[in-house]
């Protein structure tokens, strides 16, 4: 017995198609092929292929010297044409040679095809009987009014989208982040403003308090902002301050704009 016919006897034998062990292995099923028609599988897949067939390495490493490759990829490929003729007799039944019969040997009526088991083959286009299609045309339906109700709600959900930028919504559109400008006693911070969506017009002003450390009291900036933001763009503001300060917030601020 070749290298080839061994892993094939032996997949077989797990029940296991050339399908199941590429994705064991996450490889193509042509690499699976090769290997059956007495490719030796890489080292990598040596251990675990002997490991997932029951058989040992060496049994795989072992080629019988008699057998040509060319004789090991024809055995390969008889076995390949032996599976999808197995796999096309399980989806389907095969009509009776020659003249059609019934189960008693009788012969059956010119144009109609017997089935074996004695039932009438499905009548109808493409060989589907009328409840298959009745079938297939209600899950066709319900397809199509899922996709029409997604659609619909996507078209609703853009035709009643906030048009004007205000400060009950701004969150949803404008990231505001004041940081410092440097991680030890900072004196200057940045004022950065993000657009997470597409706004025009846009008017933001910020009263910012920051407590200076040194003074003991605390200084108040004003920063605005104005103009276009496409979605994903930042503006930057730097605010310098006469002390260290270790903290920043906004009394309050004003905002308002378009959203496109």
């Amino acid at each position: 017995m070749t290298r080839g016919q061994l892993l094939v006897q032996k997949r077989r034998e797990k029940g296991l198609t050339r399908s199941d062990l590429a994705k064991i292995f996450d490889v193509s099923e042509e690499k699976v092929a090769r290997w059956e028609a007495g490719e030796l599988p890489d080292s990598e897949y040596l251990l675990r292929l002997a490991d997932v067939l029951g058989i040992s390495v060496e049994d795989i490493l072992r080629e019988d010297a008699e057998t040509s490759p060319e004789e090991s990829a024809q055995a390969a490929s008889s076995e390949a044409c032996k599976e999808a003729l197995e796999v096309q007799a399980a989806s389907s039944e095969d009509a009776a040679p020659g003249v059609p019969t019934d189960d008693a040997g009788n012969d059956a009526p010119v144009g109609r095809t017997v089935r074996r088991g004695g039932a009438d083959a499905p009548s109808g286009a493409n060989g589907y009987s009328p409840l298959e299609r009745k079938v297939g045309y209600a899950i066709l339906a319900i397809f199509a009014v899922f996709f029409l109700v997604a659609a619909a709600v996507k078209i609703a959900g853009y035709v009643t989208r906030p048009r004007e930028l205000t400060e009950e919504n701004y969150r949803e559109y404008l990231e505001i982040e004041i940081v410092p400008e440097t991680s030890y006693n900072p004196e200057a911070y940045i004022v950065r403003v993000t657009a997470l969506a597409d706004i025009s017009d846009l008017s933001l002003t910020l009263s910012l308090v920051f407590p200076i450390i040194a003074l003991n009291e605390e200084v108040t900036r004003t920063v605005s902002f104005s103009g276009d933001l496409s979605e994903g763009e930042q503006r930057e503001e730097q605010v310098a301050l006469p002390g260290i300060s270790l903290g920043a917030r906004w009394e309050s601020f004003s905002v308002s704009g378009g959203l496109r």
